[in-house]
C-alpha cells in the first residue's frame, strides 16, 4: 500500500473508498491514519492462511489485535506440545476446519481432506481478557508469520 500511495497519494479519496478490507502486513498505524484522513470510515485487516482460510479480524478499537473467528473453524494458540497457552502467552496458531462451502454455495461439515489441529507455521500472542470494543472472543496479537 505504501508503494501505491507513493504513486497516487490520494488513492483512497480518489477512489471513494469508505471501507478498506484486506489481508496483509501493510496495515501500519501510519497507513491506517492516512486512509482515514482521506475519508475511509473503517479499516478491517483479516488474518488467515491459504491452508485454513480466514481465522481472525482486526479490532476496531485496537487494530493491532485480532478477534478469533469461530464457527467454520476451531482456532487455538498452543505450545509446542499442543497444550493451549494462557493469557498473554505466545504459541502456535493451530486450527481445525469444521465447515466449508459445497459446489452449490451451501455450508456444512467439511467433506474434503480434514485438517485437525493444523499448524500453519505462524505464532501469536494469545489474549483472553475482555476487549474494550465489546466483542467477547479471544484475540491474538504480534503475529509472526511463517517464513515463505
Amino acid at each position: 500500500m505504501e508503494d501505491l500511495l507513493k504513486y497516487d497519494p490520494q488513492f483512497f479519496a480518489d477512489c471513494g473508498i469508505r471501507w478498506w478490507i484486506g489481508s496483509s502486513d501493510t496495515f501500519t498505524s501510519a497507513i491506517r491514519a492516512e486512509a482515514m484522513r482521506q475519508g475511509v470510515l473503517s479499516v478491517s485487516n483479516l488474518y488467515g492462511s491459504s491452508d485454513l482460510g480466514f481465522l481472525a479480524v482486526s479490532c476496531i478499537v485496537h487494530p493491532d489485535k485480532f478477534h478469533l473467528a469461530f464457527g467454520h473453524a476451531l482456532i487455538e494458540i498452543t505450545d509446542r506440545n499442543g497444550v493451549p497457552v494462557g493469557h498473554e502467552d505466545r504459541g502456535r496458531v493451530v486450527a481445525t476446519r469444521l465447515f466449508s462451502c459445497d459446489e452449490n454455495g451451501g455450508t456444512g461439515p467439511h467433506q474434503g481432506s480434514q485438517f485437525i489441529r493444523f499448524w500453519n507455521g505462524d505464532e501469536a500472542l494469545f489474549l483472553a481478557d475482555e476487549c474494550e470494543c465489546g466483542i467477547r472472543r479471544p484475540r491474538i496479537k504480534d503475529i509472526r508469520r511463517a517464513p515463505s
